[in-house]
């Protein structure tokens, strides 16, 4: 099968660093934002931030964030089993060029630096990489993007944060890592 994994937030610890990283902006700026609620994904809504500092923040420190942003445990470990199985690993991101200079270098990088291996790295548009590629299997941590794809076919995994504790749908969600390989092996015999 091809599996289709994102990288913010699900191959790494995201959203703890973002915000640890918009509170050394805040405090490095004299800006006068607190933290509102880590349980929410945006920071615009964890800082009640308005859109002008968030593009702010992302223009100055976007690609030193994500190039220094943690691996989740497990994660590395879990895709070499999943290899293993004979699967293919397709790395799909929404990173685009609003974002980041240049976002397939960048995640690359990320990749490299890590050892993580993989078949196919895909950025810019999540939906439409896992239609061209044909994806049997996505991994994220973001609800609306795992509903779009179950609604074309594509069997889903939610990675379980606290931002999306609340949500439900056609996904199986995990908090470990370790648990995927096992479930990808359970879709396989289905």
């Amino acid at each position: 099968m091809k599996i289709g994994i994102d990288v913010d937030g699900t191959l790494t610890n995201w959203h703890k660093f973002k915000i640890r990283s918009a509170k050394r902006y805040i405090k490095k700026n004299n800006l006068p934002f607190r933290l509102i609620n880590s349980n929410e994904y945006d920071l615009k809504d964890i800082f009640n931030w308005h859109r002008e500092i968030k593009e702010k923040f992302w223009k100055e420190n976007g690609e030193k964030i994500v190039a220094k942003v943690p691996i989740k445990r497990g994660a590395l470990n879990a895709i070499k089993r999943i290899r293993a199985m004979g699967h293919k690993i397709f790395i799909i991101s929404n990173r685009n060029n609003n974002d980041f200079f240049d976002p397939l270098n960048v995640t690359l990088m990320w990749l490299n630096k890590y050892k993580v291996p993989y078949d196919k790295v895909c950025v810019g548009n999540k939906y439409r990489d896992c239609i061209d590629n044909k994806i049997d299997v996505f991994i994220d941590d973001l609800p609306s993007e795992l509903e779009k794809l179950s609604q074309i076919g594509i069997r889903t995994i939610l990675i379980n944060e606290n931002y999306n504790r609340m949500a439900t749908g056609e996904f199986k969600r995990v908090k470990l890592w370790r648990s995927i390989p096992i479930i990808i092996k359970a879709i396989q015999i289905f």
